[in-house]
């Protein structure tokens, strides 16, 4: 991974010196997670987020793994679809509902009752870590107990974040 973002660095620092800024570069993966420890998976797609967020540089992946397509910004979620013989490219909320549906992928919420006594809706994926800290260290509940608390995201920028969401708003 290193070598390609390094590649795409050289190219942009070579257009720039050519002050030519036509340069763009793509780069595309299938199914990068294959035989993938799930660490490494997350630090792929980190590299791939880090490499994207460069100007002039896109990154382009394939997975039928709901594990990746979790943790993907949403944003950046594209379903491209052959129908009557030609591609379809989904995004945004229709992608989402397509690649949740296709993937099957759920809500990483607990469902029965005696699993929880408290659900505390943060705003997103960061939140959720900052609150679980501060809540571990701090309350004397025993960890059984504690495990009874939930925090969830509610607007974070995943499709689980989203997935969860939809979730809570089915909740009376």
């Amino acid at each position: 991974m290193n070598f390609f973002r390094a590649e795409a660095r050289r190219k942009l620092e070579q257009s720039e010196k050519e002050q030519n800024n036509e340069i763009n570069i793509i780069y595309a993966f299938e199914e990068p997670e294959t035989s993938q420890h799930p660490k490494f998976q997350t630090m792929l797609i980190d590299s791939f987020k880090t490499m994207s967020d460069l100007d002039h540089v896109q990154v382009c992946i394939t997975t039928h793994s709901p594990a990746i397509a979790q943790i993907v910004p949403k944003a950046g979620i594209r379903l491209v679809k052959k129908e009557a013989g030609e591609a379809n490219v989904l995004s945004g909320e229709t992608a989402i509902g397509e690649v949740i549906a296709q993937l099957g992928i759920v809500p990483n919420i607990k469902l029965y009752p005696d699993q929880l006594d408290c659900v505390v809706l943060v705003e997103g994926p960061t939140d959720v870590v900052f609150f679980q800290y501060v809540y571990n260290k701090w309350s004397s509940k025993t960890d059984s107990e504690k495990s009874k608390t939930v925090f969830i995201s509610g607007g974070g920028a995943s499709i689980v974040d989203v997935l969860n969401s939809k979730f809570i708003n089915q909740l009376n």
